[in-house]
């Protein structure tokens, strides 16, 4: 089917309804609104226009891509809104879309939703499947067009997004709502920042080519494949919340934090952080009501070299240096909860400096040198 507005709008006030059988496409071009629906079964699309507003697809069943190639099946000047009331969008394949720099998107579906935006930035309002995964690709960045503390993409069973040449979230953040059970996937060239609004933050993989990696989330972030492989890569440095829970929870999160990049990290419950190619270079690490146990393939250093609390754990703080030292020229500074002990272990220097209470130990070990304690009371 063939719709041409050259004109004006195409369904502008209600939407254009049409009832497609078998495998035909739809086509449709206006300089206006462009407003099609689809009443019965899937919407097959050829490529759909707006030189100058906004297309609004409707299907009762899926969209879809119809030629099932990577060229544009949807061009909007200043927005699309998919609905796919009971299917997916982009069953089969992607959905490509071109849209302006200041066009956004909004998408609704049952289903699984997988949108490709082939030029620029991403400008996600809305994106939610109600019962599957969120695959969102970007030539350039994924962005929050709003810039709220409200979801931005919802996926029942996760979130997979990738930023091709740009970041994700860069103006404050990307807002997810992922699913209790829900996995998240993110791999960007630029900075990645996400945040998990409802649950915890189930990581696959997170990963940024050239800048940091900021996660929080509303409860614990945690890999939830809970093997040895690296589950955040931020060569510039990484910043983790767990606003109402754990970090690494059951089994430790593996990141790659590069040659200089930083660590930060907060939560209420256990931290559990290993680097697996470098030093640990540590800005500040606390948790307030756990444990903090940090191992490094390297060392585990103070980053800022300076004499502020480095590391923090209520109930207790677990350091493990494989093949180099903790703290060595600049002492690590660590405050350890009432009556909670202190454990460290590395090849090298081991120097640990209180600034707050006693030090209790459990075990400090050096394989090849010196241990050296400061601390504020006791030791």
């Amino acid at each position: 089917m063939l719709v041409t507005g050259a004109g004006g709008s195409i369904g502008s006030v209600n939407g254009l309804e049409i009832d497609m059988t078998g495998s035909g496409l739809v086509s449709a071009s206006g300089s206006g609104k462009v407003w099609v629906r689809e009443k019965a079964g899937d919407l097959r699309l050829d490529k759909v226009t707006s030189s100058v507003a906004d297309v609004v697809l409707e299907a009762d069943g899926s969209i879809i891509d119809g030629n099932q190639n990577d060229l544009a099946d949807v061009v909007a000047s200043s927005g699309v809104t998919m609905t796919a009331s009971n299917g997916g969008i982009g069953d089969g394949g992607f959905i490509e879309t071109e849209l302006s720099a200041t066009a956004v998107l909004n998408a609704t579906a049952n289903g699984n939703i997988k949108i490709r935006e082939l030029t620029g930035d991403m400008r996600v309002a809305f994106v939610t499947s109600a019962a599957g995964l969120v695959s969102l690709t970007s030539d350039f960045g994924i962005v929050d067009a709003n810039n709220t503390d409200a979801a931005d993409i919802a996926g029942q069973l996760g979130v997979n997004l990738i930023a091709t040449r740009g970041g994700i979230g860069e103006a404050g953040g990307l807002e997810l709502s992922s699913g209790t059970n829900g996995t998240v996937t993110a791999q960007a060239n630029g900075l990645v920042w996400l945040n998990e609004v409802n649950s915890s933050l189930n990581v696959l993989t997170v990963a940024s080519a050239t800048a940091n990696v900021i996660l929080s989330a509303a409860q614990s972030i945690v890999d939830w494949a809970n093997t040895d492989a690296v589950d955040v890569t931020s060569p510039t440095g990484l910043q983790i919340t767990a606003r109402a829970g754990s970090i690494g929870n059951s089994g430790y999160l593996e990141v790659n934090t590069g040659s200089s990049g930083l660590v930060r990290s907060n939560a209420t419950g256990n931290i559990r952080l290993k680097e697996l190619s470098d030093d640990m270079k540590v800005a500040l690490v606390s948790s307030t009501g756990g444990v903090v146990d940090l191992v490094a393939d390297g060392s585990i250093v103070d980053g800022l070299q300076n004499s502020e609390v480095d590391v923090n754990g209520a109930l207790g703080i677990s350091l493990r240096a494989s093949n180099g030292f903790i703290g060595d020229s600049g002492y690590l500074e660590i405050v350890s909860g009432t009556n909670s002990p202190v454990f460290a272990q590395a090849k090298g220097v081991v120097a640990l400096s209180t600034t707050v209470g006693d030090l209790r130990i459990d075990s400090i070990t050096s394989q090849t040198a010196g241990v050296n304690l400061v601390s504020a009371g006791s030791i």
